[in-house]
């Protein structure tokens, strides 16, 4: 390959015979040319001149300001060079990474090369589709391996997208703002499209809000947006970059609720690291089955790969017959194997609990089926929840939960009225299920039977336990035997899939599973108790169970409005049951005392902690006094009162 010989220096490639540098680090202001694939800040830099894409340019202008000598070149066309006598020339594809973004095909002295930059095949919202098919059969292939491990395989946009406006109104229904990260340029306008007909209002950063302006004057359209001028943010959805200095306008805002928009939310521990509430694998690049399919299409006589896991991808190609090294790490190459030792590892990695067993026998036992009946069963709460959640107007809400608790009384009131709150057992009562997401999850893939790479991938298009519970239970009840043949109910929805044999399960049965899961002491002793009941769960009382375990029922619901649904419910005055729930720090013995008419025998216990109240400030003693009697002034009819 002696016109198009490279070397990989400085971040980037380089073409010697022909000047030419691909996508480097370093500013050049020399003679070379600089062929740049794409706007992200990684990938620009104060060049002398430059090739790219119109869009590209134009983001670049926006970024860095400035004058340079500028070959704008379109997809498809190619342009003709020469350099020290070589005659060569560079044909723009799209590269389907965000909008402008190109790979350069490149041809001199009989020669090809094809160099990607970043890019994906999967169709998105924002950005012209990959078309590597041009340049089927090049000489090399020079291309990015940002995900090139196996386990880097993302669930498709559509449904991240739709757990993403859940996200949203979620957060919303519970008076917090929803803050969306991503990359100012593409994954925060690939989010706004993303929005297009969840009719939610949109405010964007003010570097969002420059570099959409851009796509607009490209004629992209986008959903009705306002740039977010640092005030007040309430029901409106934020989206910015994850910038280090973000924590302090955000605590400007409230309560807020913020999510990361990256391909490393495939990673289990991705929104720990990035301090957020919630990760969802949203990404602009190619995932490890992506990578895979470009190479076959492209089918090149060599393969160098640049970023990410380099060296991995690179052994991948090599065991799939390509002739494939790594540019940008060291590797070693290794020889694997047998087949045998491989195979039973696999073997062993696919192993699932037993159907049976003693300690599934224990759970059975712990749990043993009570009769359920009318609005003793569980499935009634987890649908109250559903409708809960599906309704924006407190108003409603209060009328909903009210309508409910009216139906029980004693004991099962008292547990649920507490589970509504988001708890098991009421805080006062110190008493923990101590069920990390690791575990839920071991017994989620039990039922389920799948494996912990499906259950990761149906987690994260949804980056919620209760939403993941709701499909695999889904999926797990269409498999059962007998049960019709028809598409899962879509999530939260109250047409829940078939019920799996046997009775359902009832209140009483799922407090009698909390006060087992808080006596059992570690993972051994739970988990049987965790896969008998979500076997016998319902899809959408899976959900909410779920949902639960995490103290994350997020259905609109804050212990004030439990509170008026209280007083509605039994006809109580709300003033009463505040202040029944401040000294006993218990809302469902709260309800239980309500229904009883006896709220005025609510106490301090002794060793128990009690709930603070903030003061509600007034104007003058008078109006403090008229809040607290119901009374006007001091005056009073009773004769012992005056002169006091």
């Amino acid at each position: 390959m002696s016109a198009v010989t490279f070397q990989y220096h400085r971040g980037g490639v380089y073409l010697p015979a022909l000047e030419l540098w691909l996508d480097p680090r370093e500013p050049q202001t020399g003679a070379d040319r600089v062929f740049v694939s794409h706007a992200h800040s990684d990938h620009i830099g104060e060049h002398r001149e430059v090739i790219s894409s119109a869009a590209t340019a134009a983001f670049m202008q926006a970024r860095l300001g400035g004058a340079r000598q500028e070959q704008v070149l379109p997809f498809d066309q190619p342009a003709t060079f020469e350099t020290g006598g070589i005659r060569w020339q560079v044909t723009l594809l799209p590269a389907g990474h965000i909008f402008g973004s190109a790979m350069s095909l490149i041809e001199a002295g009989g020669e090809s090369l094809l160099y990607t930059g970043d890019f994906k095949l999967r169709q998105g919202l924002s950005a012209e589709p990959c078309e590597p098919s041009r340049a089927r059969g090049t000489d090399a292939l020079i291309m990015e391996t940002t995900y090139g491990r196996p386990e880097y395989q993302f669930p498709p946009a559509s449904e991240v997208l739709k757990g993403v406006t859940r996200f949203c109104r979620e957060a919303i229904d519970n008076d917090e703002t929803p803050v969306l990260l991503g990359y100012s340029l593409g994954k925060s306008q690939e989010l706004l499209r993303g929005l297009t007909d969840a009719g939610l209002a949109i405010l964007l950063h003010e570097s969002v809000f420059k570099l959409t302006k851009i796509y607009e004057q490209f004629g992209q359209q986008f959903p009705a947006y306002q740039k977010f001028d640092g005030g007040p943010a309430g029901g409106k959805v934020l989206i910015c970059p994850p910038m280090s200095n973000l924590s302090a306008a955000l605590r400007k805002l409230g309560r807020v609720r913020t999510a990361v928009l990256t391909g490393w939310a495939v990673d289990p521990n991705c929104r720990f690291r990035y301090r957020t509430d919630a990760a969802f694998p949203l990404s602009d690049h190619a995932d490890f089955p992506g990578l895979i399919e470009f190479v076959k299409r492209v089918a090149p006589k060599r393969v160098f790969t640049l970023h990410g896991f380099a060296a991995d991808f690179a052994r991948t190609l090599r065991e799939m017959g390509f002739d494939a090294r790594a540019l940008s790490q060291e590797e070693q190459l290794t020889l694997p194997l047998t087949a045998g030792s491989s195979s039973r590892k696999a073997t062993e990695k696919s192993e699932t609990l037993p159907q049976g067993g003693t300690k599934s026998e224990i759970a059975r036992n712990l749990l043993a089926p009570a009769p359920v009946t009318g609005e003793a069963a569980f499935s009634t709460f987890a649908e109250t929840c559903a409708a809960i959640g599906s309704v924006g107007g407190k108003r409603e809400k209060v009328r909903l939960l009210a309508e409910y608790v009216q139906t029980l009384e004693g004991e099962p009131l008292a547990w649920v009225t507490t589970w509504f709150t988001g708890y098991p057992f009421a805080p006062s009562r110190n008493k923990v299920l101590q069920l990390g997401g690791a575990l839920i999850g071991e017994a989620l893939g039990a039922v389920g039977r799948l494996t912990p790479d499906e259950l990761r991938r149906t987690y994260l298009k949804h980056s919620d336990g209760g939403e993941t519970a709701f499909e695999v239970l889904s999926l797990n009840a269409s498999r059962t035997p007998g049960a019709p043949a028809s598409a899962p109910a879509p999530t939260g929805s109250l047409r829940a899939a078939p019920r799996p044999p046997g009775p359902g399960l009832s209140v009483d049965a799922i407090h009698h599973l909390f006060e087992q899961l808080h006596g059992a002491r570690g993972p051994s002793a739970k988990l049987p108790l965790l896969i008998d009941t979500l076997r016998r769960c319902a899809p959408l009382e899976g959900k909410f169970l779920i949902k639960i375990f995490t103290g994350d029922l997020r259905i609109g619901l804050k212990e004030g409005l439990v509170e008026e649904a209280i007083a509605t419910a039994f006809g109580v005055s709300l003033e009463a049951v505040r202040r029944a729930n401040l000294l006993l720090g218990d809302i469902g013995e709260t309800a239980r005392l309500a229904q009883q008419r006896r709220l005025a025998k609510a106490g301090l216990i002794p060793f128990r902690p009690v709930k603070f109240m903030l003061a509600s400030p007034e104007e003058t003693a008078t109006d403090i006094w008229e809040r607290m009697t119901g009374k006007s002034g001091f005056a009073s009819d009773d004769p012992a009162e005056k002169g006091r």
